[in-house]
């Protein structure tokens, strides 16, 4: 049955309540009671939303206690449905509590406010979700609290919703960001405030945080880096991308600041969507201030269910291409710890670095705290918000700075924690620059400490109150389980560590240590792998001066003008090399070795490319005792300049034998295959010299190397008789920007000849790829073995073996928490 309207007695009381954000223009609402009103006991009144002077429909029932029950008509009894609205005091603290809204189930019940008693009867709200307008800050009798929280968390969000009426949000706002160039986006908004064209109270803060964020500055960036702007999908926040690399750290700060004020918006968007107030005519600007300081006091909320999820959620990082690592092992807790900070929804871009060492149950985490010029410079204060204008608060923006880096740190605490139930020490480093070279805070903690007082505050939200808003010693004194290192200057800002407690070692010089230096020997199944027994053994980058370097390129400089003169030069140092024995490297020890009884069997020459080229060695020896010696660049080079000047001058054949020479030097370097296939190509032998390309590619995992192989496997393919694994190749070569031309107009040709209309899709490209039997380079197998070494080195606690072998991985695993776990293998530089 519909709603009555009712008439209401002439001698009840009523006590009417101001607009609120969301209400109706004209609408009017009061909580009346008395005058022969039927109420069951406990009663404080009905809410009314007025049609007349003296009638109105019931929308709601105010019980004693602290409850408002929906209704649309008078009661005689309590409802049996749960009230909408409870309130319940803290257990700790009778004279604050908590306001939450709650659903059809107990586990969709919601905290929508604080509130804090004052005196007898008098309630103010603390910390709402919602913009409450005129009742901000305001004392209120238990009556008006709940009628009030009533209608801005319930009621009027549900009537706004139902009337489909759509309008701008504050999340139309935050998205339009994305429409135009960065530094446009920011002064569009702002002249658009400043000429009137955008009034409402998200827009006029929106200009007021992204003033303060210095756009000349943040336009001077824009015109030498030209970022781009986008939001990642992890956290929704937005992220200012460029090449930092090239960035000044001033620089650095002016997008830090720009970007925290564009994720300030978003999160107090998000929140007002949330709560089903973000429509743009419902906020303030003095709403907006609270809930900006609200945005930087609760990052440490999120982290509270943390240690409980650890052991109900997989590492979706563990196992990579068929490698799986150890639970609770060196690359479970590294992967886990960076999805982990990956996650966290913070206002400022969290710039940092880990290490971890899970077989002693340390992590350490250092990060850049945003600095002054970051924070909010708006406050509404008692005084402000009862002529609804903002205060400033510039001069509490270095304390403000440092209980963000307070906050910071305990957030992060938590997240080391969280990582893995095997970890029993956290140390935190917060610094000035992204350096991380002149710190801040150092907090250490234990794991018994931690859980026993800190992950408490943590959990019930102590953190985020609103009275530590600036609050530094009150969240030192929440730290206090931990040992805090800090320095405070006079105005309650951070001042860089001095003497010892600056000097923070390198959390793990001996695993990161370069290849070349490290003598620790591998164990059996690193050995057995990566066919090696010491670690050192695996750099194929430092071999030395390399002796025939210089004679080498004297040989090449002739190349062009005197081709003959250059092959006799390059043959006759080809000699000099068989004598001194093949130009390797530990010839003497090997001979030496081998005039033992038990010598082991002779290392066998070794030429690689690269790390990758020397890890896949397991691809192509299927000899796990095998052990190599390498030879100098200058060896290789040498055979394939000769190959490659006999096959330009009309000598495939000879060209052809010194290819195969190199290819037996270097068995895993993809480019004695692309020289061999020239030649072949050269004598007309178009088959085999695809075969030579198809091998190529198994070895490569270079775009700019493999693209070219597909764009001379290409035309291999097409000479050879299978023109639509050309036309699949082709498609694979024109995006390398450097050979899109040549390969572009050959792709034409064949099309044309073949009488093909346009490019092949992706499935049927890939069928004749198959068919033909060519990989998609990166080679699957070889992405596997290098997923094997990275997984099988760092847990065993090789992680300079680890980062050379997963670097590979890196353009292939999309993935932010997988990139900076492997960053974190490498060498804490700038770390002093």
């Amino acid at each position: 049955m519909a709603a009555q309207e009712k008439k209401l007695p002439l001698v009840c009381h009523a006590m009417h309540l101001d607009p609120l954000p969301l209400q109706a223009a004209g609408a009017r609402y009061a909580v009346c009671w008395g005058g022969g009103m039927p109420e069951p006991e406990g009663s404080l009144g009905y809410l009314i939303s007025f049609t007349g002077k003296r009638t109105g429909y019931v929308i709601g029932w105010v019980r004693d206690g602290g409850y408002v029950y929906a209704c649309d008509d008078y009661l005689t009894d309590v409802p049996s449905d749960a009230p909408i609205i409870s309130a319940a005091r803290w257990s700790d603290n009778p004279t604050a509590g908590r306001l939450s809204v709650c659903g059809k189930a107990a586990s969709e019940e919601r905290m929508v406010s604080e509130y804090r008693c004052e005196k007898a009867d008098a309630y103010v709200l603390v910390d709402p979700v919602s913009d409450v307008g005129s009742y901000r800050g305001r004392a209120l009798s238990l009556r008006g609290l709940l009628a009030v929280a009533y209608l801005t968390f319930y009621y009027l969000p549900v009537r706004v919703r139902a009337t489909d009426v759509p309008g701008k949000t504050m999340g139309d706002v935050v998205a339009a960001f994305l429409d135009l160039p960065p530094a446009d986006a920011v002064d569009g908004l702002i002249g658009e405030v400043r000429s009137g064209a955008r009034t409402s109270g998200f827009e006029r803060y929106a200009a007021r945080i992204l003033g303060d964020a210095d756009p000349v500055a943040f336009r001077s960036f824009a015109a030498r880096h030209e970022p781009t702007l986008r939001r990642l999908g992890s956290t929704k926040l937005f992220w200012i991308a460029c090449d930092l690399s090239e960035v000044r750290e001033e620089e650095f700060d002016t997008l830090m600041a720009m970007e925290g004020a564009l994720n300030r918006l978003a999160l107090i968007a998000d929140r007002a969507r949330e709560n089903g107030a973000d429509a743009l005519s419902a906020t303030s600007e003095a709403f907006c201030a609270d809930e900006d300081w609200h945005a930087l006091r609760a990052i440490t909320d999120q982290t509270a269910s943390l240690l409980k999820r650890l052991a109900q959620t997989e590492n979706p990082l563990l196992q990579i291409y068929g490698a799986t690592g150890a639970r609770g092992g060196e690359w479970d807790v590294r992967t886990r710890l960076t999805g982990i900070l990956e996650r966290l929804v913070l206002p400022y871009r969290l710039t940092y670095r880990i290490a971890v060492n899970a077989a002693a149950g340390t992590v350490t985490i250092a990060a850049k705290t945003p600095g002054a010029q970051a924070m909010p410079r708006w406050v509404c204060d008692a005084q402000s918000a009862k002529t609804e204008q903002l205060a400033p608060c510039a001069d509490h923006a270095e304390v403000a700075a440092s209980a963000y880096a307070l906050r910071l740190a305990a957030a992060l605490a938590t997240a080391g924690f969280s990582a893995g139930a095997g970890v029993s020490h956290v140390e935190v480093r917060l610094f000035e620059d992204r350096a991380f070279a002149r710190p801040l805070v150092v907090l250490d903690v234990d794991r018994q400490a931690f859980i026993m007082s800190l992950f408490d505050e943590v959990r019930k939200g102590r953190f985020s109150e609103q009275r530590l808003t600036w609050g530094v010693s009150g969240l030192r004194k929440l730290l206090e389980p931990a040992q805090l290192t800090c320095s405070l200057g006079p105005r309650l800002g951070l001042k860089p560590l001095e003497g010892a407690a600056a000097d923070l070692p390198d959390p793990d010089p001996v695993r990161t240590q370069p290849v070349w230096e490290d003598e620790r020997a591998l164990t059996p199944e690193l050995a057995e792998l990566l066919r090696a027994d010491r670690v050192c053994e695996l750099d194929v980058y430092h071999l030395g001066e390399d002796p025939f370097a210089d004679r080498l390129r004297e040989a090449i400089k002739h190349a062009g003008s005197n081709p003959a003169e250059a092959a006799q030069q390059l043959s006759d140092l080809l000699g000099v090399m068989d004598l001194v024995d093949d130009g390797g490297l530990d010839a003497v020890s090997d001979a030496e070795a081998g005039s033992a009884s038990d010598a082991a069997p002779a290392r066998r020459p070794l030429y690689c490319s690269s790390g990758l080229a020397r890890l896949a060695m397991a691809l192509v020896d299927e000899d796990t005792s095998a052990r190599y010696r390498y030879v100098y660049d200058s060896r290789f080079d040498v055979l394939i300049s000769l190959a490659n000047l006999c096959t330009d001058n009309n000598d495939a054949e000879h060209g052809l034998a010194y290819a195969r020479q190199a290819l037996d030097l270097g068995p895993t370097s993809p480019r004695a295959y692309v020289t061999a296939a020239s030649a072949e190509s050269e004598l007309g032998e178009y088959e085999q010299a695809a075969e030579l390309l198809k091998d190529a590619l198994a070895y490569d995992a270079e775009p700019a190397s493999y693209t070219y192989t597909y764009y001379r496997l290409a035309y291999a393919l097409w000479r050879a008789g299978d023109p639509l694994a050309g036309l699949a190749c082709y498609q694979r070569a024109v995006v390398n920007p450097r050979l899109r031309e040549m390969a572009q107009e050959e792709m034409d040709a064949l099309m044309r000849e073949q009488g093909i209309t346009g490019p092949l899709d992706d499935g049927r490209a890939a069928e004749a790829l198959e068919q033909a039997g060519v990989v998609i380079a990166p080679d699957d197998e070889l992405l596997a073995l290098a997923a094997r070494a990275l997984i099988t080195a760092a847990d065993a606690g090789y992680l300079n073996l680890a980062y050379a072998f997963g670097s590979v991985l890196e353009r292939v695993v999309h993935n932010d928490a997988f990139a900076t776990a492997l960053q974190s293998l490498k060498p804490w530089a700038g770390v002093s």
